[in-house]
């Protein structure tokens, strides 16, 4: 899940955001590694950035991290993080200023 950290993110912005990703039951510490996809929803370009390693102790329900993304400019784009260890999985997307004209 990919959510706003305080204020609506807006394009061609600075923008903080919280991260958080559920587990299923595990033994060991675990390591999940998350990409955050920046799309620009008009052309389909898409740029990523790859957040720190999130170490989840044993039997941790899920984990949670907080970063800042430069939002790329542009009527339409959208936020998804996206799980790439141990098992892929992705969040719905976060619409960044979807009260704006698109494409």
């Amino acid at each position: 899940r990919v959510v706003p950290a305080s204020a609506p993110c807006l394009p061609a912005a600075g923008c903080a955001l919280e991260v958080s990703v559920e587990l299923l039951p595990h033994t060991a510490v675990t390591t999940v590694r998350v990409v955050l996809r920046l799309v620009d929803r008009c052309t389909g370009a898409v740029s990523e950035v790859a957040l720190p390693p999130l170490r989840v102790a044993a039997g941790a329900p899920s984990a949670r991290t907080a970063t800042t993304v430069r939002v790329p400019a542009g009527p339409a784009p959208a936020i998804i993080a996206v799980t790439t260890a141990p098992a892929r999985a992705a969040s719905a997307p976060l619409l960044v200023a979807p009260f704006l004209p698109t494409c």
